[in-house]
Formats: C-alpha cells, structure tokens, sequence
C-alpha cells in the first residue's frame, strides 16, 4: 500500500480485511501499537489454517533485548527453502524481529557471496507460493536491504491510536467481535476512564459484555453501573469535575487516585506516586482535546463541522464543545503549559507526582483573572 506519514484504525482495518481476503504469501505487520500487532498475526494465522488445516506451522521468535542471543537466521531460512513431509503449505511466523532485522550489527552484507539477511531479501521478493510468511516489526528501516524488499511488501500498518475518534472507533470494533453494540457514549466513559490503552480497554469490554448479559447494547449506564466504586470511576469523576472547572470536587477525586492506587498497562496495582504520574498523563490528553475544539469554535465552525472533526458520538461532542466554551484559549493554553512543567519537574527533578497533579488540577479549574 502507498506509504503516509500517518495512519489510522481505519487504515489498520482496511488493510487486514484486504489481507484476510487475498492470503499473500508473505505479509508485514509493521508498527508501534503492540496489540494491533498480536490481533492482526492471530487473525492471519486463524484464517490462514482455516483455508489450509493441515498446513504446517512454525514460528520464530526474535531476541527483545540486547543479550538476549542472536537469532538463526540460517534455521528461518531452511525452514522457508524447505517444503513440509506432511503438507504441502506452510504458515511461518517471525514474531518480534525488529532487533534481529534492524538493530546496529544486523549484518547485511558477509565475506559470503549473499549473507542470510539477504537470503530473506530475496525470498520476500520471490516467495514460494505455498508458504505463508508474516513478519512483525515495529518500524521498517527503508535504507537496509532488508527493509527495501519488506516495503514492496503488503503490509499492515499498526499505529498507536492518538485521535480520541480512532479509539473510539477500535472499541466499537472490538465489541462486534462478540456481537455487542457499543454505545459511543459508553465508549466515550471508557476512554476517559482509562486512557488510550488498548489492552486495557480489551480486557474491560471483554467485562461488559459478560456484565450486561443478554442485553446487546452496551449503554451508558452500564458503563457508570460497572465502573462504580472503582479507581476508574474516581478517574471519570475527576475528568467530569475538570470539566465543569469544579477545584474541590477535582481535587477530592485527585487526592482519592493517588490514595487507591490505579492499574498499569498490564493490569498490574500501581502506587499513588506512579498512579498520579499515569493521570496527568491522561488530563494531558483531555487538555490538547479542548484546545483543539477551542481553536475550532474561535474559528467559527459550525458545530456540526466540530463534532464530524472529533469524531465522537453527537452527545459527546457536544458536551466537549460545551466544556471548551467554560475556558478562554488562554486558559486552556496555561493549564498545558503547567501540565508540561509539573510532568518534567517530576520526571528531572524527583518532585512529588501527586502535589504536581492537584497543581494541574488546580490551573485547570482556577479562572484567569484580566
């Protein structure tokens, strides 16, 4: 596919299907978003053995970090030369090959007359047609050989999602592989309850879906219901107060977070201190957002232009045109930039996370005086 500077959910989703379809010989799932990369390698190998279920399946391994070993290029290069005693196609998996590809050292040209790396090269230019080859990795570097030969490739690009639309977007998806229809307010709640984390988010709508039972649509209220009593549901009521600019509502739910902890990516209990360090994070993200639609309204957009530009469900939509209506851009400009001097504070200096977030908190619902 023809090469952006940017790419979206849409892009992700448009490409998997072509790929689901065709079943090319050799495919690469390239990008920083880890857990479109394991869906998109599971889909192809589901899809892949579905066609062919005696096909042959084997799967390699790159190194994570240095010291790990270097990899047998030799043995992944055997196994695509040679044909299976069983069947006649083979699925062959090269699962976390960035540093085996591309890291410094990579050897790409040897004393012998092509070395093994160029042995790929050439295989990805020329496949045998009865192998299926996935290759992931995070970022193709275009000046390797290697990475010449894999950019011709069809490829499926896995980007970490920033727009608030595209998760959006990605949850939806994610709920009609088990025939539940997410509302895009509910989808909206979860956002602001746990961030841009994908993992994450898979985990809690894999919850819902059990939660809400029989029902098909997952609403709203079902979300608030789920969340209640949670660390997550403090973190929507503290993104609702910083909303409304209410300090002492705010600054009650802040203090709460750092008290309770919070959950990592992994879903691993984390402490105030990192708890706080992950919020500001996520009141970062909804500050760009206002700043954004507040730009657009001093534009004098219509608010149909503004909500078809966010992407989010019309109620929500209209809710952030509301809130970015409670703030001058200058406000929302000086919260930003008290956000970005608590987060290098903490992180240079050692201060303390949870007196920077109710700083934050504390810019963001203080009106500016003229």
């Amino acid at each position: 596919m023809a090469q952006k500077k940017w790419y979206s959910f849409s892009d992700y989703k448009t490409s998997l299907e072509q790929v689901l379809q065709d079943v090319p010989p050799v495919v690469i799932v390239e990008g920083e978003e880890e857990y479109l990369r394991q869906v998109a390698i599971e889909r192809i190998h589901k899809k892949v053995l579905s066609i062919y279920p005696e096909a042959a399946d084997v799967q390699f391994h790159g190194p994570v970090v240095q010291g790990e070993g270097k990899f047998a290029f030799g043995d992944l290069i055997a196994e695509l030369a040679s044909a299976s005693l069983f069947s006649s196609e083979k699925i062959i998996l090269f699962r976390r090959a960035q540093r085996s590809l591309f890291v410094a050292g990579t050897v790409e040209v040897s004393s012998k007359k092509i070395s093994p790396v160029q042995s790929l090269a050439e295989y990805i230019k020329n496949p045998t047609t009865s192998n299926f080859f996935v290759i992931e990795v995070e970022k193709i570097n275009k000046q390797r050989i290697i990475g010449k030969a894999m950019s011709a490739a069809v490829t499926i690009p896995c980007p970490v999602l920033i727009r608030q639309s595209d998760v959006i977007q990605w949850m939806k998806s994610e709920a009609r592989i088990v025939n539940k229809e997410l509302n895009s307010e509910a989808a909206s709640i979860l956002h602001r309850a746990y961030g841009s984390d994908l993992g994450v988010l898979a985990s809690e709508i894999g919850k819902l879906t059990l939660y809400i039972g029989a029902e098909h649509v997952i609403t709203p209220a079902d979300v608030e219901q789920f969340l209640s009593g949670t660390v997550e549901f403090s973190i929507f009521e503290l993104t609702n107060a910083l909303e409304r600019r209410d300090l002492a509502r705010a600054l009650k739910y802040a203090r709460l977070i750092c008290e309770q902890g919070s959950r990592d990516q992994s879903g691993k209990k984390q402490d105030g201190l990192s708890s706080a360090h992950q919020f500001m994070a996520l009141i970062s993200s909804l500050l760009e957002n206002l700043i954004h639609t507040r730009a657009m309204i001093a534009e004098q957009l219509s608010s149909n232009e503004i909500i078809q530009e966010l992407g989010v469900h019309p109620k929500r939509a209209e809710g952030i045109i509301r809130t970015a209506n409670n703030f001058t851009l200058e406000e929302l400009q000086y919260a930003l930039k008290t956000m970005a001097m608590e987060m290098k504070s903490t992180h240079d200096t050692g201060a303390d996370p949870k007196l920077s977030l109710e700083r934050v908190v504390i810019a963001i619902c203080k009106k500016k005086t003229v």
